[in-house]
């Protein structure tokens, strides 16, 4: 199978990492493993990665593990890196979101119940359609 190895600047969470390539290899399964966390043999004994990216599974994976094997053979273990395997999936979403990561993050958009508001603040933005006990149709999801 053909494996191109990387190395990896960005967060493990961050949608279209970026991606230095460092080689394009040809590799044997080890054993039996899962799509999941492979573990992967290649002839390849040059300059460091820490990132793969496996063709025939349309699949990208950070490094897990390496084992040194007899002469320039190489086991690699990856473990599945789901957000950039399936980033454009998941950047054209179209959801609601319902938390913020922080209240110093959060947008004046998102009206999140979980970290409290200061009581001078007003509601300011108003959207939606469709709410229950509304009574005009309206929702809240935002404040200033």
């Amino acid at each position: 199978m053909t494996v191109i190895l990387y190395n990896n600047s960005s967060a493990y969470n961050t949608l279209y990492k970026s991606l230095e390539k460092v080689k394009e290899v040809t590799a044997e399964i080890k054993g039996t493993c899962s799509v999941d966390n492979p573990t992967i043999l290649i002839d390849y004994a040059a300059p460091s990665f820490n990132y793969f990216y496996i063709s025939e599974w349309e699949r990208y994976y950070k490094v897990s593990n390496r084992q040194a094997g007899p002469g320039q053979t190489v086991a690699i273990t990856g473990q599945s890196d789901p957000v950039e395997s399936f980033a454009s999936g998941i950047a054209n979403l179209d959801v609601m979101i319902v938390r913020a990561e922080s209240e110093t993050l959060r947008s004046p958009e998102l009206a999140d119940n979980m970290i409290p508001l200061e009581s001078d603040m007003q509601i300011d933005k108003i959207i939606g359609d469709n709410v229950i006990g509304s009574g005009n149709g309206m929702i809240v999801i935002g404040v200033i």
